[in-house]
């Protein structure tokens, strides 16, 4: 069975590291969701613009955005580092669209 756990490795942590995917990247963005994308080695960063008002609408964004990247980690480019973040429509979606819609978006990263 494989291991689908979050690694700390795999996270882009440092705010040097963020910007440089976020200025120098390329820009991938719809009515949901946006993701910047930088080559390099695969590691990713989770953000919800602070326009949501609700720290808790904000974090169950942020979670969701790392359960769709934890359990799709394979279909990531593995060249690749990326900023995912969501807008405040996706709050509504059911978990199984959300999914589908953000990986559809990151595939046309490529």
């Amino acid at each position: 069975m494989k291991r689908e756990t979050l690694q700390k490795k795999e996270i882009l942590r440092k705010r040097k590291e963020i910007e440089r995917v976020k200025r120098k990247g390329k820009r991938m963005e719809d009515e949901l969701f946006i993701v910047h994308y930088f080559p390099g080695k695969r590691e990713v960063c989770f953000g919800v613009r602070g326009k949501i008002p609700e720290a808790t609408e904000r974090n169950f964004l942020k979670r969701r955005l790392r359960e769709v990247y934890r359990r799709n980690k394979e279909l990531f480019p593995a060249h690749l580092s990326y900023f995912l973040g969501a807008k405040r429509k996706a709050l509504i979606l059911p978990f199984s669209i959300f999914r589908e819609r953000l990986l559809d978006l990151v595939q046309r990263c490529q």
